[in-house]
């Protein structure tokens, strides 16, 4: 075991709907093999952890998407962590230098041997007193490596032992970090029992009784003007809308499994396949009739002369504007103001008003468009509204002054 061992703690499991995780990308996996489910009962826990997962339940709000993208991430992290961890601490122990003494020991046990071949015991005893104490000599390197192969051994037999305690541990975090992911899961399918039994029904019968029908009331009457606008216009769809429309119908059909399944499936909408037709048929003709009266060369689009007569006649105009907000501050909104009279020397000045306009917008951080801004007077503040009736083309006003702002 190294210092960096394992510190394993006996708590309750915490369960998160936000985790702190790294956006990391992830590895292209293998198709894993089919595994069988894990049924989950809340009698495998304790009175204070079923009490956990209730009220955990009750947090889980699922018209977040990232909250229900990233539920039970944490303590899919929490496994991945600790196995990375306990890998790192649980390492292949090298055995090579065991079996390099064993070997050197083996080699020199065979040399003794040689020397007894050449002679047998007799000519053990005619040997000089120098092969005596040579022959003694190799026994006790014999002897010190034999001591030392043995020392070897139980380090690696401590080590050893050390690692069976932490794989005990191992056992048992891993054991408690199982446990929390099985409360993540008992706690989502409470929280979706909750949702169809209570929740969805409930919704329901509020659709049905509060201004829906009014929604449905008012789509219905936009439909219906939209075809009476096409038909007056002599708008139909084209051989290219109508090509769509029946691709779209095929897809739906495809979708629902056959014509059988989309029929069902209108069914329980409470529409009918004419219906519903209708009803994709009114985007193809707002599309025709855009292109009839918006495009430049539309059949329907008026001249830039009709343009210009009706603006005038319904008090239209187009204007470039800069807006500055306040914040009821006296000190920031007297800066604020400074920096709008700032502005209107400074468009005053310039040859090209449109060119400066857009620039000063840029450096103020202000939204700014070439084009500027079409609107009635009606639709304006009425004191912009009084100032725009007065300017001639091309010219720049005052600072305006209104409840909210300065223009």
């Amino acid at each position: 075991m190294t210092d960096n061992e394992l510190k394993l703690e006996e708590t309750m499991p915490t369960l998160t709907l936000t985790p702190d995780l790294e956006a990391e990308a992830a590895p292209a996996q293998e198709e894993a093999p089919a595994v069988e489910p894990v049924f989950l009962d809340e009698s495998a826990y304790t009175e204070a952890e079923r009490k956990v997962i209730q009220d955990f339940s009750e947090k889980i709000d699922i018209s977040n998407a990232t909250m229900v993208l990233q539920y039970g991430s944490a303590a899919q992290k929490k496994l991945s962590d600790f196995s990375e961890s306990a890998l790192s601490n649980v390492r292949t122990k090298d055995l090579g230098e065991v079996g390099d003494l064993v070997t050197d020991l083996v080699g020199e046990l065979k040399g003794f041997d040689v020397d007894e071949d050449e002679g047998g015991i007799r000519g053990f005893f005619k040997k000089s007193a120098n092969k005596i104490t040579n022959l003694k000599s190799r026994y006790d390197k014999a002897e010190v490596n034999v001591n030392k192969i043995c020392g070897v051994l139980e380090n690696h037999q401590v080590q050893l032992l050390k690692d069976i305690a932490m794989l005990d541990k191992m056992y048992e975090k891993n054991l408690a970090n199982y446990k929390e992911l099985g409360m993540y899961i008992l706690a989502g399918k409470k929280r979706l029992q909750d949702v169809r039994d209570n929740e969805l029904p409930a919704l329901k019968a509020k659709a049905e009784q509060s201004g829906a029908q009014e929604d449905a009331q008012r789509t219905v009457v936009l439909y219906a003007v939209v075809r009476q606008w096409a038909q007056q216009a002599g708008i139909t769809l084209s051989e290219e809308s109508q090509a769509q429309l029946d691709a779209q119908r095929q897809q739906y059909v495809t979708y629902y499994g056959g014509e059988e399944g989309y029929a069902q499936q209108l069914e329980l909408m409470g529409l009918t396949d004419e219906g519903f037709q209708q009803i994709n048929q009114v985007y193809f003709l707002y599309s025709e009739l855009y292109k009839a009266y918006c495009t430049a060369g539309g059949a329907l689009r008026p001249s830039d002369e009709e343009i210009a007569s009706f603006a005038q006649g319904s008090s239209y105009c187009t204007f470039l504007p800069l807006y500055w907000s306040i914040t009821g501050d006296e000190t920031t909104d007297a800066a604020t103001l400074a920096q709008a009279q700032d502005a209107v020397a400074r468009l005053r000045s310039a040859e090209d008003v449109t060119a400066a306009y857009l620039q000063i917008a840029q450096e103020m951080a202000l939204q700014a468009s070439e084009t500027g801004e079409t609107a009635a007077a009606q639709d304006l503040d009425t004191s912009v509204a009084a100032v725009l009736t007065t300017l001639a083309e091309g010219q720049v006003s005052d600072v305006v002054t209104t409840a909210n702002g300065y223009y």
